[in-house]
Order: C-alpha cells, then sequence, then structure tokens
C-alpha cells in the first residue's frame, strides 16, 4: 500500500507514492507544488457514474466501490456520498462529514482479489505471482483453468492475457460459477474469460 503505477496514454511512467500527504510527500523528494500538480492531477482520468473507485483511508480501512450518485456510503469515519467523486480525478480526495478525509483511488487488480466475494477458499496474490511466473503466463496467450472456485486467479490471469488472449475456465459447482461470474464482471474481466459447468460430479 502507499504506491500505484500510473500510465499515461497507455505508456507506464512511474510509481509514485501517494498517501504520505502532500507537505511530507515534497519534503522527501524536494519537488515544488508545481511539480506535484503535474505529477498527481495533470493526467489523472476522471471519475463518473458507474466508474469503479478504492475509497481509502488507511491500509486497514478501505472500500471498493461502484459510483452511483443516488448513493451514500455510511462508515466509521463517516458518510461518503457518491456524487462527491463524480468530476474528480483519480488521486483526489473527499471530505466526509466527521471531517475524515479519504483518497479516491482507481482499483487495480489487487484490490479486486483482496475485496472478491468468497465462495471457496481463494488464491491470494503471493500465491497467484507465483503461479503466474511459474506458468509463463503472457500477454495475448489462451489459458485453460480448471477450477475456477471465486476466481481470483481467473481475474488475475485475465488481466495479464487481455486484450487478445482468453481465459477458458471450468468448475462442477454451479453455486460457485455464480459467484465466479459476479467477480469477474466487478473486476471487469468476464470479456476474456469464458465460464463453463463440467457435468461431472
Amino acid at each position: 500500500d502507499g504506491i500505484r503505477d500510473y500510465k499515461v496514454t497507455g505508456v507506464q511512467t512511474c510509481a509514485l507514492p501517494i498517501f504520505l500527504g502532500p507537505k511530507t510527500f515534497l519534503k522527501s523528494y524536494n519537488i515544488t507544488n508545481d511539480y506535484y500538480l503535474i505529477f498527481f492531477r495533470l493526467f489523472m482520468e476522471k471519475i463518473k457514474q458507474n466508474s469503479p473507485v478504492l475509497l481509502y483511508f488507511n491500509s486497514s480501512k478501505k472500500w471498493l466501490i461502484k459510483i452511483s450518485k443516488k448513493e451514500s456510503l455510511h462508515t466509521h469515519i463517516g458518510v461518503i456520498k457518491h456524487a462527491d467523486a463524480i468530476g474528480k480525478e483519480y488521486g483526489s480526495r473527499l471530505i466526509t462529514n466527521k471531517d475524515k478525509y479519504v483518497y479516491l483511488l482507481k482499483p487495480t487488480i489487487y484490490d479486486y482479489v483482496m475485496k472478491i466475494q468468497h465462495g471457496t477458499q481463494i488464491v491470494y496474490p503471493k500465491d497467484i505471482g507465483y503461479i503466474i511466473a511459474r506458468a509463463g503466463i503472457e500477454n495475448g496467450q489462451k489459458i485453460l483453468e480448471i477450477g475456477t472456485g471465486s476466481a481470483s486467479l481467473t481475474s488475475c490471469v485475465a488481466s495479464i492475457v487481455k486484450p487478445r488472449g482468453h481465459v477458458h475456465t471450468f468448475d462442477v459447482d454451479e453455486n460457485f460459477m455464480k459467484i465466479a461470474q459476479k467477480n469477474l464482471e466487478k473486476a471487469r474481466s468476464e470479456e476474456h474469460t469464458s465460464e463453463l459447468q463440467s457435468p461431472c460430479n
């Protein structure tokens, strides 16, 4: 936590610590307010209706939401109105009615996995990284997965092989497949996956 990779026109630029706070960040890196605004504001994507947002308060308190302007999130740090986020850039922050602030971050695949709905025991990021490296999974490949489970591994693999690749995943349990489908939709990976239920029990 505390590091985000930002992309400008599809090209990865740099990893920047964004949770230090403006003063600490500027002092640590000896840069001016102008550069701070350039790095954090100029190239940021704006949040709109139905945008996915990770509301970050601290490393243990964060909420993954889909923006709906009529909705509000009630938390121990106050009420967060979805409408207040619309038009803001990812990386901005909101003040709650209790004068607490949260950062509006663009979710990564890590965030989706950590907030996934559990139908089964899931594969976590540290193990997913090993599986992906050991299997040699790369962009553009077609992958066959046996045992979809809750689709944590499926989501991560789909995020790597897209847009030209595809993940074909099978499971024997219809209930698991329904949960997996919801998780894939949240992670925006459904276009790059095909779920099939095996007839075997």
